[in-house]
């Protein structure tokens, strides 16, 4: 599976997380991250093994357009992917689902303009998940504030912020403006969990503040 970032720049961590509650074996057991600008040729960026949440750190000064993760060896259980983003140069990189509608962008929901709305295609699923990764680490957050359309139903997610490495939750969406407090600690992503419901979900924008 690869992720295309529409055009080369430079890299920041990438984050690959696989398997869910229900079957947490769903990963790729034995695999390989590797970026590259021409779709061709490769660099190794880590391998690993029996683990489904993977974080790796590029080398200084990388540059890259793809980043992908490959198995390196048979296996036979599903896969399952929550989560595989990559931090860049500008805005948070934003990955997930559900998919966006046609003529749409994944990006707009974090691209710096509330005037643009990410709209997905279809109703989200329970246990889908949007998730936002900045370029760089925020060492010092107070809030998270999410902007959706004016009549956005109410808890139709669960806000997740990711940090030293584990995720917690500090509220739910409510509104066409959520803002929820973070601590004022470090935060590496955040996410928004679905819960699933017969609207099709849309986000103007994720801030971190």
């Amino acid at each position: 599976m690869a992720l295309d970032l529409r055009a080369e720049r430079p890299l920041g961590a990438v984050t690959l997380a696989m398997g869910k509650s229900g079957s947490p074996d769903d990963s790729l057991r034995h695999g390989v991250l590797e970026y590259s600008s021409d779709g061709k040729s490769r660099q190794r960026l880590t391998s690993f093994d029996g683990t489904a949440e993977v974080r790796a750190g590029p080398p200084a000064g990388a540059r890259a357009r793809y980043v992908r993760a490959r198995a390196t060896q048979a296996q036979e259980h599903w896969l399952v992917v929550r989560e595989f983003a990559v931090a860049g140069a500008g805005t948070a990189t934003v990955a997930g689902g559900p998919p966006a509608a046609e003529g749409g962008a994944l990006r707009s929901a974090a691209d710096g303009d509330p005037a643009t709305v990410y709209g997905a295609a279809r109703a989200a699923e329970p246990g889908e998940t949007l998730s936002f990764t900045p370029d760089a680490l925020l060492r010092t957050a107070h809030s998270v504030v999410v902007l959706r359309p004016q009549g956005a139903p109410d808890g139709a997610a669960t806000v997740e912020v990711r940090t030293g490495g584990v995720w917690h939750s500090p509220g739910v969406l409510s509104g066409a403006c959520t803002r929820l407090a973070v601590g004022g600690g470090p935060v590496e992503g955040v996410r928004l969990a679905w819960r699933g419901g017969a609207v099709a979900p849309a986000v103007n924008e994720v801030v971190v503040r």
